[in-house]
């Protein structure tokens, strides 16, 4: 019996059309990777830098104001809302907190220098406030009777009005402003959340905040690194659903469009 001798140049393998990476493909790089609602998004920031001349030809204000009363790019500016970044922020003042804290237990306490934990406190207060404004911005701009907004409404009325902190039924709006009583820096400007500056707005009203209940708001100086977590994460997880429910319309406003 004749033995079989296999061709040592033969071997299993990728042939050099397999190797190939996609990567160089012609077809792989697209021209602009960007989703549409990131490239509305773009467009109208960019609005905001192109002057707007009248008949007289005179500037008068920029051309944004043509892209932001259209639902549709309304629902795509909020569904590129940067959660993300947002949610970056407080982690980074979260782990310079806890390296703090970590720190003063195993070192010699410097009652000569400046204490950063104030401070630190400060950029998430008002790092929730700025979520805030952002869900009370997103209800005020869509148009009234739009399903969205009333969702927003129905969120702020229940999700943050009727929050559950410490274990209690509380006013997440509440708790902020007395924390931001008690803090270091300048209070911010709550008055975008009080009924009677706003009397028609829907929106306003939903926060259910008057004149006299933000005055007897007491500085609330209790607050610390897990209490204010609780309450960044209420507004916070509040604007996700916010975030994640104006895709849902955008691309039902995309698809009625096309």
């Amino acid at each position: 019996m004749s033995a079989i001798i296999k061709n040592p140049l033969q071997r299993d393998g990728t042939s050099q059309e397999e190797r190939l990476a996609k990567a160089l493909l012609p077809g792989h790089a697209k021209i602009d990777d960007r989703k549409i609602e990131e490239i509305i998004a773009f467009a109208t920031e960019y609005s905001k830098l192109i002057n707007y001349y009248n008949t007289g030809n005179v500037p008068e204000g920029d051309w944004s104001c043509f892209y932001e009363n259209d639902p549709c790019i309304l629902l795509a500016l909020l569904t590129t809302i940067d959660t993300n970044s947002i949610e970056a922020s407080f982690k980074v003042l979260e782990e310079k907190i806890q390296k703090y804290l970590t720190d003063k237990e195993c070192e010699p306490v410097d009652d000569c220098g400046p204490d950063p934990l104030p401070g630190y406190f400060d950029e998430i207060i008002n790092l929730i406030f700025g979520v805030a404004v952002q869900i009370q911005r997103a209800c005020k701009k869509l148009p009234k009777g739009h399903l969205l907004k009333e969702e927003i409404v129905a969120i702020i009325r229940s999700d943050l009005h009727l929050s559950i902190i410490d274990n209690k039924q509380q006013d997440a709006l509440i708790k902020l402003i007395g924390y931001d009583k008690a803090s270091i820096e300048p209070m911010n400007d709550y008055s975008p959340f009080i009924k009677e500056k706003y009397p028609n707005c829907e929106c306003t009203q939903a926060w259910q905040l008057d004149q006299e209940g933000f005055d007897c708001i007491y500085p609330d100086n209790s607050y610390d690194l897990n209490s204010l977590k609780a309450l960044f994460y209420i507004f916070f997880i509040a604007l996700v659903r916010i975030k994640l429910r104006s895709k849902i319309y955008f691309e039902e406003c995309i698809a009625k469009n096309d």
